[in-house]
């Protein structure tokens, strides 16, 4: 099913429970609704910070249980937890998708939320659901988000970097602070429901990573099929199907797809504090990331 960004109306930012969100419609009734969210067995559920990976962890999803590769105009990315209740102007698709999915048929769905926000069924699994926690290093999230919402044409951005990395450090991005988000589901790193992966690594050994990702989800692939997915999800080629869709909202989604492009634009002033912050947030958690 197919939308056009000119049929979504324009985002507004507003507060919930202490965390900045960005929506059109409904935004509290979509995150009260998330309490009593039912997951059920066989969900595959995508957990990411924005711009972490989660286009690409939804195509590689795609090409394991379908075995081909995503439409250039398939909204089916934006079947999106946060996004449950219906909507106007076509996004009602996510709701439909998620509702009327049969028993039979998992639902792959994604969400931004931190774990304290989520689905109780999804923070603290008790079904046979399939959790993907994909992390990305936060220099180059806190870019990769300024540029998409300075091409997204619905979202209310900064105007410069320099006010925007003011924005990331103090957690006032959309759906709030990055450490609050990774570090929450990080605590689920012991439980077998649960699979962390993360964006530098997928960068490096996509192959690998597809193989990682069929045998989490108990999908026997050859290796000719490991390959055709990982091909098929392979930045340039995700980036060339995303400009063929009519949704300028999908074609701002891939911009480099780098490790390091972080370097282009943080100060040097900026890099130690963030460094000095970093280092502070992340103490005695186990968790590191590649920054280049």
């Amino acid at each position: 099913m197919a939308a056009s960004s000119t049929d979504i109306p324009s985002l507004r930012r507003y507060e919930y429970k202490g965390v900045t969100f960005e929506s059109a419609t409904s935004p509290i009734e979509n995150l009260e609704a998330m309490e009593t969210f039912a997951m059920r067995d066989g969900d595959i559920v995508i957990v990411a910070y924005p711009k972490s990976g989660t286009h690409l962890l939804f195509e590689i999803l795609h090409g394991i249980l379908h075995g081909k590769a995503l439409a250039p105009d398939d909204f089916g990315f934006l079947a999106a937890l946060e996004f449950t209740l219906p909507r106007p102007s076509g996004l009602d698709v996510v709701h439909a998708r998620l509702t009327s999915a049969p028993v039979s048929s998992p639902r792959v769905m994604s969400t931004h939320l931190q774990r304290r926000l989520a689905p109780p069924g999804l923070a603290q699994p008790d079904k046979d659901i399939k959790v993907i926690v994909v992390m990305r290093n936060p220099k180059d999230v806190a870019v990769s988000y300024y540029n998409f919402e300075q091409r997204n044409p619905l979202a209310q951005s900064q105007d410069s970097w320099d006010d925007y990395y003011r924005e990331f450090r103090d957690g006032k991005a959309v759906y709030g602070p990055y450490y609050d988000h990774v570090l929450g589901w990080w605590q689920m790193r012991d439980d077998p429901h649960f699979l962390f992966l993360k964006y530098e690594d997928l960068n490096r050994d996509l192959t690998s990573s597809v193989k990682t990702i069929a045998s989490f989800l108990k999908k026997d692939l050859t290796d000719d099929a490991v390959r055709a997915v990982a091909e098929a999800c392979s930045f340039q080629t995700m980036k060339k199907r995303y400009a063929q869709s009519t949704s300028k909202l999908l074609q701002c989604i891939t911009r480099k797809g780098k490790i390091g492009d972080w370097k282009n634009y943080f100060t040097l002033e900026q890099n130690r504090e963030f460094d000095a912050d970093y280092e502070d947030k992340m103490a005695g958690t186990g968790l590191t990331f590649n920054f280049e």
